[in-house]
């Protein structure tokens, strides 16, 4: 059974439970490093938008001995999700409804990094920017009581704003920080504790502590090695070249750059990392970059 069948299933089994005031999608998405989703989309006729189910895990779960259950009770509980998120989808719908009217988003612009060559497809239909080996991109982010909404900038939305790369780039650089500050944690791994400490502690980092980095959310916050200044204070409050270690496109790790330090063996760290703990929608880089103090450059290593 693949992938494609068994959403071609749910779909005509959410549309029986849901009715035909609903009209009931299934669609492949292009995600992260050239990974594709199957998203299931149930929209109210005559609504812009509704909420949408990624069927990649429930196709992961299915108990191939009993399908015909499986999709039964799969489809209706998305169905019953449908009817429970209404308050959600009448705020999105009015969020939606804003596309046109950038005046409404320009101080909602955020970016994020995704890595370059992983996604050279996705690139073609998105405004970005480039920075080392990745690529700087842009979305908007919504956060309701009942939920969150988070939009890509896609190249038509861009034209339809009439706006250019450089601009959301200039927009999204002042946004970001102040949207979604830096949080920065003591990762002491003799005694299993992180000790978060905020960005107004950088003076009172230790050399050689490795300190994981992301925003507040934790959502897409390896952005901030593309933060202003932020490396730079940490390298200045110590004296030292600056490692870092991407860890996901959620997280970075640093620490200060020791003499016994091997760039190599720290890269070759990324990838068994990448390979047997971080999911590929999720990896950011396959080796570290090197923030050097005397030159104030960020470099790929």
């Amino acid at each position: 059974m693949t992938l494609q069948y068994f959403g071609e299933e749910i779909r005509k089994r959410v549309q029986k439970n849901v009715g035909s005031g609903h009209e009931v999608e299934c669609r492949d998405f292009l995600v992260n490093n050239g990974e594709r989703t199957l998203k299931l989309t149930v929209t109210e006729i005559g609504r812009r938008v509704g909420p949408a189910f990624t069927l990649n895990g429930y196709y992961k779960n299915a108990d191939p001995d009993n399908l015909e259950a499986y999709l039964e009770k799969t489809a209706g509980e998305i169905a019953g999700r449908c009817l429970q998120r209404e308050p959600l989808d009448i705020l999105v719908d009015e969020y939606s409804g804003l596309m046109n009217d950038f005046s409404a988003f320009r101080d909602k612009i955020k970016f994020k990094l995704i890595h370059t060559k992983m996604n050279r497809e996705l690139l073609e239909t998105i405004p970005h920017i480039p920075f080392l080996d990745l690529s700087i991109v842009f979305y908007m982010s919504e956060e309701f009581d009942e939920g969150l909404c988070s939009v890509l900038v896609h190249n038509e939305l861009a034209v339809r704003w009439g706006v250019t790369s450089k601009e959301l780039h200039d927009l999204a650089l002042k946004n970001t920080p102040k949207l979604l500050p830096p949080v920065v944690s003591e990762l002491k791994l003799e005694r299993n504790v992180v000790d978060v400490r905020p960005k107004a502690e950088l003076e009172q980092f230790k050399e050689g502590v490795l300190y994981p980095v992301s925003n507040y959310t934790g959502f897409y916050g390896a952005a901030v090695l593309a933060y202003p200044n932020l490396l730079r204070q940490y390298a200045q409050a110590c004296g030292k070249n600056i490692i870092v270690i991407p860890s996901s496109v959620h997280e970075v790790l640093i620490k200060t750059e020791e003499e016994h330090d091997d760039r190599n063996i720290l890269s070759g760290f990324v990838n068994t990392v990448n390979a047997a703990e971080v999911s590929r929608a999720e990896w950011l880089s396959d080796h570290i970059y090197v923030y050097e103090y005397e030159t104030d450059r960020l470099i790929a290593a």
